[in-house]
């Protein structure tokens, strides 16, 4: 049976998630999908975690792009959280 908890459990574990994400590890951030994952990116749909990797692999290539978290608040599976 697939694991399907929570990844994000506590603010720390988002700064992680967006460290790999700003550093461009895309292996350890897509980690944190569920492997059903459904992915929008404007009118783009990626629906598993290796196509997440796949687009931002190539977006970064052409835009810089970091991620700084301002807020959080993990509650069981939700994430809310105010970033730039």
């Amino acid at each position: 049976m697939a694991d399907h908890s929570p990844r994000i459990r506590t603010r720390a574990d988002l700064e992680e998630y967006l460290g790999h994400f700003n550093a461009r590890r895309y292996e350890q951030q897509i980690a944190y999908y569920a492997p059903d994952v459904i992915y929008k990116v404007g009118s783009l749909t990626l629906t598993s975690p290796k196509q997440i990797a796949d687009f931002y692999a190539d977006f970064h290539q052409y835009s810089k792009e970091r991620v700084e978290l301002l807020q959080a608040a993990v509650d069981g599976d939700t994430v809310g959280a105010v970033l730039h």
